[in-house]
Parts: structure tokens; C-alpha cells; sequence
């Protein structure tokens, strides 16, 4: 007697909407807006719904393919174009690095683009500057001193996502000061990450990147150790040339381009002189769906 097995449509389906929203946006067919995407989430409830109750017979099986199908068309072509920008509040935020000799940061972008970088001016352990649509989203910030250790929360709260007609994208820029060593915390949520780390002094740093676009350059000051949560999109990470790193991906659903600078070890992706060199860092990187390199 044979035996029907059953399997999952919508796993397949939601690989070829990630997929091919990756490649119109390699291609420059397309430039993905994430935000557009993400708010179409509902859609997997809905092919999970139909496939509970078409997905028993073949023909069942058919038509639950074709609506999925049709689903993906609609959501890859059919995201709103902004007519028009909603109005927008540009908050500007500055943390004094007096008293501090280190630092724990939190940082959380819903919906945008964020640029981080290393600070020329000592003054400060923060500054930012953040625009926004203030009717989608507002800012949460917290600054302590606890000790000599000073605590720094940005986050956004509330969906900050693109209606119809509506570009309500959040734009960040936020330096960092290289005088303390900063234990950094980034959430992303349906962003573009452009975090140059290069300079800074750091304990440790978490990085979710959440949905979209994310390059991390990491600091060549010291030892420390990286997580990463590579999400859904192109995660690049970049060691500088004068830093030893060990690199282990896992669960990467997606394509892994490594430079000619890392040696295969294994679980891991290994520098030249990790083991000699007396500063190093160890990053593990837990993939999500789509391409990571590592540079």
C-alpha cells in the first residue's frame, strides 16, 4: 500500500518571493523597498489557511500552488509607489561621555535607513540625528549613569511602515565615541544598515538585521566577540585588513561568497594570523534567508 505524504507549499513559496525580490534588486530591475514587503506579511496566513483546506487531494494541491503563485506576483509588483511625503521631524540627541569609562548601547530602527560611525569630537559618547514621520512612529530614548558606566537606549516605537502614497522611512545617523569600550546592541527591522564600526573600542556586539540590506564593518581596535543574526537579505561583513577575526556561519539559507583572506576550518572561516595575533575577534553569525559575504 502506498503511502500519500503531504508537503508544505508555503515554505517554497515564501523562498521564491525572498529569492526573487534578492535577484530584481541584484539585477537593478527593481529596487526593493523592504518596507513595502513586510507589510504584506498576512499573506502567509493566508496561503497556510488555503493550503489547510485545499491541500488534500492533487487537484487541491493545484490550485493552492496557483493562488500562491499569484500571491507572489502580487506582492513582488505590486507595492505602492509614494505619491507624495508625509511630513517628516528631524530629532537631533547628544549624550555626554563625562563620567563614563564605559558604555552598554542599545540601538532599534524600525523602518528606514541608519548610518553609524565613529566620532572625531571626544565630547560625547552619542550624538544622532533621526528623521521621521512622527504620526507612524516616535523615539524612545534613555540615558543612566550607573557608576562609571553609562547606558544609552534609541529605539523607535510603532510600525513606522509605508502606507499607500506615504514614504514614512526613517533616516538615521548616529556616531559613536572610540574613547570607551562600547558593549553595542542593534535591532533592525525593515532597514537598509550601513554600520561602520572602524575605530571604535568595543566589548561586544549584537547585531539582529532584521529585513533588508546590511553591511557591518567591523572595529580593528582589541578583542571582542560578534553575534550576528543575518535575517532576511544580503548581510556583507567586512574585518579590515590590519584585524584577525574567526568567522562560523550557521543555518545560512542562501549563498556564502567568502574572500580569498579566510581559510575553511571547518565550522569556521579563519584569518591568516588569528591564532598568532595577540587582538582578535570571534563572530558567529547565525543566517537567515538570502547572502552573506564576508570581505
Amino acid at each position: 500500500m502506498s503511502e500519500n505524504r503531504r508537503y508544505s507549499l508555503v515554505a517554497p513559496l515564501l523562498l521564491i518571493l525572498v529569492g526573487g525580490a534578492l535577484l530584481l534588486n541584484q539585477l537593478g530591475i527593481w529596487h526593493l523597498d523592504w518596507s513595502a514587503i513586510w507589510r504584506y506579511w498576512p499573506a502567509v496566513l493566508i496561503l497556510i489557511g488555503i493550503e489547510i483546506l485545499l491541500g488534500r487531494t492533487r487537484l487541491g494541491n493545484a490550485l493552492t500552488l496557483l493562488i500562491g503563485a499569484a500571491v507572489v506576483v502580487a506582492v513582488l509588483f505590486y507595492t505602492p509607489v509614494a505619491s507624495f511625503e508625509a511630513e517628516r521631524a528631524t530629532e537631533t540627541y547628544a549624550y555626554p561621555l563625562t563620567g563614563a569609562e564605559t558604555a552598554t548601547i542599545h540601538l532599534g530602527v524600525s523602518v528606514g535607513s541608519i548610518h553609524l560611525y565613529a566620532l572625531e569630537d571626544l565630547d560625547n559618547l552619542l550624538e544622532a540625528e533621526v528623521s521621521h514621520d512622527p504620526e507612524r512612529a516616535r523615539i524612545v530614548e534613555k540615558y543612566d549613569l550607573m557608576g562609571d558606566e553609562a547606558r544609552v537606549t534609541l529605539k523607535t516605537t510603532g510600525t513606522g511602515a509605508s502606507s499607500i502614497g506615504r514614504n514614512q522611512l526613517q533616516e538615521w545617523r548616529v556616531g559613536l565615541s572610540p574613547a570607551v569600550p562600547i558593549r553595542l546592541h542593534f535591532d533592525g527591522g525593515a532597514n537598509e544598515a550601513d554600520l561602520d564600526l572602524t575605530g571604535l573600542t568595543l566589548s561586544r556586539l549584537d547585531v539582529n538585521v532584521g529585513v533588508g540590506d546590511a553591511t557591518v564593518r567591523l572595529s580593528e581596535v582589541g578583542t571582542y566577540d560578534a553575534a550576528l543574526d543575518g535575517g532576511v537579505g544580503l548581510l556583507t561583513l567586512v574585518v579590515p585588513s590590519e584585524a584577525e577575526a574567526r568567522i562560523r556561519v550557521d543555518g545560512a539559507l542562501g549563498a556564502i561568497d567568502v574572500a580569498s583572506r579566510y581559510e575553511e576550518q571547518g565550522r569556521y572561516y579563519v584569518t591568516e594570523r588569528y591564532d598568532t595575533d595577540e587582538d582578535h575577534i570571534l563572530v558567529d553569525i547565525d543566517g537567515g534567508i538570502g547572502a552573506i559575504h564576508l570581505r
